[in-house]
């Protein structure tokens, strides 16, 4: 989105793993062996792999082969993706005719064909997904198989939640949004709600009825965004990426409150594949935090795409083989997102360092550990996923500081020579969006009475031109105290939060 404010970036610090073990280490006051030995560039891990700063981890039980695959959750940040992409080009192909809806229920299919991903008719389809190089993987299959986002979404996987997500999803009250289907009960109605929406928005645009940009008499000129100001693709992007990746991750993956589950998965083989149960739902973390293996060797200019090599923006082909592996060589969602925030930090921050030092950290705690995890390296373990999460957070929590800086910036524009409508909507919605998802984390740092707080401040739509200047005031007074309620609760500098 638009950047109201803008500085010279620091630049991040390429750090070896010794460094980053070092600051794992000091963040967690919990020294341990594992972080010690992985400091050591020239220690050798289990299986006989040389210890590197890259999350590569060779397989001590099938020699030559990697213990590390995440697969299925790359994937799912493909198809997620890729459903952007449907989104951000269904206004052209409306307008040309390419795409004439006659329902609701058409263009709803259309995303629904990524939601409720089905390998059986849609797996030879080449991804929507470009990177220079091509990526190595061609078609869908070629990534994985038998592999949705709908199975995932928090509220679908009941077997590890640690709330009822039908009875006590909170954020939205607003049942509008709903009125050609879906719920504002749930993760999943909400979804639902927005495909519904935008499926109304779409059949409307196809017969000529299109709304007006509040205030004005021009037209809204891109189908996902609303009159009331929702921009449907952050919306639903947020949802996917905050409701399947971070909930996956912190109440299934990383999690240690159901026996078999999780941290207290076994840490004996996987059947026949060459890793364990245990390093298996560690790795299928990390693939949700998204980061590329050699993540450690980018900048944050190169992660964000503003600047660095030419070649490492977002993606890399460190192999040399020509192409992009997406598994491997590509960087996903908060993986990026925390690398945005570093850069903006006056006080500097490293979400991304922290977060990449204790995920490879716990994974060689995995790795040298026997059968049955000892209480000690269970505590450590714990630690480290601590360590992991908590950077991951803290970047989303900062990302909401971010939006609702440029919200705020927005709101008080609105009537103005300089404001943008377009901007508005999009930045509400990311903040909406982020700060949603924040209550999937069941470790999670803001308390349940301040997150609902948090969303009675930011309502359920921005205030835009159609309002009084009284009313743009005050709710700028509420974002303000949401800004100031996010900063408190996370400890973060005023410097920052004024910065991001």
């Amino acid at each position: 989105m638009s950047q109201l404010r803008s500085r010279e970036p620091h630049p991040k610090t390429r750090v070896s793993l010794a460094v980053l073990a070092s600051l794992l280490v000091a963040c967690s006051g919990h020294p341990s062996d594992d972080a010690s030995a992985a400091a050591n560039s020239s220690s050798t891990a289990s299986g006989g792999m040389p210890a590197t700063d890259t999350y590569d981890v060779a397989s001590s039980l099938i020699p030559g082969k990697s213990a590390v695959a995440h697969d299925g959750q790359t994937l799912r940040h493909v198809l997620a993706a890729d459903l952007i992409a449907t989104i951000e080009g269904l206004t052209e192909r409306i307008d040309n005719d390419s795409f004439s809806p006659t329902t609701l229920e058409d263009t709803v299919k259309l995303l629904e064909a990524y939601y409720e991903f089905d390998d059986q008719t849609s797996g030879k389809t080449a991804p929507k997904l470009e990177t220079s190089p091509l990526p190595l993987q061609k078609s869908y299959d070629a990534i994985a198989t038998g592999k949705a986002l709908k199975e995932q979404l928090a509220g679908n996987s009941k077997a590890t939640d640690f709330k009822d997500w039908t009875k006590q999803f909170v954020g939205w009250k607003d049942a509008s949004i709903a009125v050609s289907g879906g719920s504002i009960n749930s993760p999943e109605g909400l979804l639902h709600a927005y495909f519904q929406t935008l499926g109304k928005l779409a059949v409307d645009r196809e017969n000529g009825v299109i709304p007006l940009e509040p205030g004005t008499n021009k037209p809204i000129s891109v189908v996902h965004i609303t009159a009331t100001g929702l921009d449907l693709h952050e919306l639903i992007e947020k949802s996917i990426e905050l409701g399947v990746t971070y909930a996956q991750a912190s109440d299934d993956l990383l999690d240690d409150d159901v026996a078999g589950r999780g941290l207290l998965s076994p840490n004996t083989q996987d059947g026949a594949a060459p890793f364990t149960v245990l390093g298996h739902a560690w790795d299928e973390a990390f693939g949700y935090f998204g980061a590329a293996h050699d993540y450690v060797n980018y900048s944050d200019q190169e992660l964000a795409s503003l600047g660095g090599r030419a070649d490492w923006q977002r993606s890399h082909d460190t192999n040399g083989d020509g192409a992009i592996d997406l598994t491997r060589e590509f960087n996903f969602g908060i993986a990026v997102t925390a690398a945005k925030r570093d850069l903006s930090s006056q006080d500097a921050t490293d979400f991304t360092g922290e977060a990449f030092a204790a995920a490879l950290t716990g994974r060689r705690l995995i790795l040298n550990a026997g059968p049955v995890l000892t209480p000690v390296e269970l505590t450590q373990l714990k630690v480290h996923r601590d360590a992991w999460l908590g950077a991951w957070e803290r970047s989303l929590a900062a990302t909401v500081l971010h939006e609702l800086n440029e919200s705020i910036a927005l709101t008080e524009r609105v009537g103005g020579a300089n404001y943008d409508f377009y901007a508005h909507a999009g930045e509400w919605s990311e903040l909406k969006g982020y700060a949603l998802g924040l209550q999937f984390n069941p470790r999670k740092v803001i308390s349940d009475a301040d997150f609902a707080k948090l969303h009675e401040l930011l309502g359920d739509k921005p205030v835009l031109a159609n309002t009084t200047a009284a009313e743009r005031l005050a709710y700028v007074t509420a974002l303000k105290s949401a800004h100031e309620l996010v900063r408190t609760v996370y400890g973060f500098s005023k410097a920052n939060a004024g910065a991001w």
